[in-house]
């Protein structure tokens, strides 16, 4: 990228070549994504304005059923042989669970639980102010971290099968009397309903497409690290990377996670991390953190080990499900996404900026169909026979 200089507009950033023409192109480009953006994060503010604010408190709530089988939004397992427990958080959240309870998503809040296999979160954006007077809804560039704990009550070296399920929410809101252009905290009856129950019926298929964006776009990890010395190999990198990448679920060996052991409450306990982020810009999935063209942090080194690197291994998921990522027709073939997600492809802002284009829109469809996030983790016993 010799003879090339950095332009930033809005929430890209991009290489200007020598070149005139490719100048000017990426000059439009520039000018359309901020567009998108801005619409996004115009968005986001009029609904933190609202209840957009209860997408990322961190409140932690538990099912607590002993029988086998599924009811509603919650997952009823059996009773386990441990027990769940989250940090506790008092503040300016009252109001929100009491929402939520209205809404019958709330089934118990408690920081131990007893034989209940399922946590739910809203969740907090760690990259926005953290006072209790200050919480914004999320957006592309938010990212947090979930952390629960697991209590065995008779085995401490156990296996346990760890589920996410992400489900977004949508509502109307009730107007403000003096000011019918300003919603109010309070939201309409029987309008508040998943994108799923959204989508039955539904010709234009917008909220499907949100619900899938939606679950491509969040991302969940296991760790969330600096190199190691190996990977450094004498350079200096002081980044933290994202790695063990969660699609579904994840099985957890307290045996390999001894140094996650505590205690809590005068019982064993296993401290569990998952991190999670909503990448700003599609850059930050497949560059390094010295690429010209980068805007934000650096998902991913390419000096991290693995025989799948971390960033292979989500560049390989996005070419075989391009309709969880992209919005433009183009991106729909995972032939026309691999072609184009190549390092060497990317070595050109082409293909970068095709590929953003499309990541972008599917942003702006989120922004537009869903006010609520939900994560719910499911945590059984594991056994090696699957049972």
């Amino acid at each position: 990228m010799n003879s090339k200089q950095v332009l930033k507009k809005g929430n890209i950033e991009l290489a200007e070549s020598a070149s005139l023409t490719e100048a000017a192109r990426h000059e439009v480009l520039a000018e359309n994504v901020k567009k998108r953006k801005a619409k996004l994060i115009k968005l986001g503010a009029m609904l933190a304005l609202i209840v957009i604010t209860l997408i990322f408190v961190t409140i932690a709530w538990f099912t607590m059923n002993k029988e086998t089988g599924t009811s509603g939004m919650g997952v009823q397992v059996a009773a386990a042989p441990f027990e769940l427990a989250v940090p506790s958080r008092s503040g300016a959240d009252t109001y929100y669970n009491s929402l939520i309870n209205d809404f019958g998503y709330l089934t118990g809040e408690s920081d131990l639980t007893t034989e209940r296999g399922s946590i739910r979160w809203v969740m907090k954006d760690e990259s926005k102010n953290t006072s209790a007077e200050d919480y914004r809804g999320f957006s592309p560039g938010s990212y947090g971290k979930l952390t629960f704990y697991i209590l065995p009550k008779t085995d401490t070296n156990a296996k346990y099968n760890l589920k996410i399920d992400l489900s977004g929410y949508c509502a109307e809101f009730v107007p403000d009397t003096n000011d019918p252009s300003v919603m109010t905290k309070e939201i309409v009856p029987n309008t508040f309903k998943s994108l799923a129950e959204k989508a039955d019926g539904d010709s234009t298929g917008i909220y499907s497409q949100a619900a899938g964006y939606l679950k491509g776009h969040i991302m969940f990890f296991q760790e969330l690290d600096m190199l190691t010395s190996e990977e450094l190999n004498g350079d200096t990198d002081t980044n933290k990377y994202y790695s063990g990448r969660i699609i579904d679920s994840f099985v957890y060996d307290t045996s390999e996670h001894q140094s996650d052991k505590t205690t809590l409450n005068g019982q064993v306990a296993y401290e569990v991390n998952i991190y999670w982020i909503w990448p700003n810009t599609f850059g930050q999935i497949v560059l390094d953190a010295d690429d010209d063209n980068l805007f934000g942090n650096a998902m991913f080194s390419s000096k991290q080990s693995g025989v799948t690197t971390p960033r292979a291994e989500l560049t390989n998921y996005i070419t075989s499900n391009p309709s969880y990522f992209f919005s433009t027709s183009d991106l729909q073939s995972s032939g026309t996404v691999a072609s184009l997600i190549t390092p060497s492809s990317l070595s050109s802002t082409n293909a970068l900026i095709t590929l953003s284009n499309g990541y972008n829109g599917a942003d702006q469809i989120i922004g537009e169909n869903a006010q609520f996030v939900l994560v719910e983790m499911t945590v059984e016993l594991y056994t090696d026979s699957g049972e």
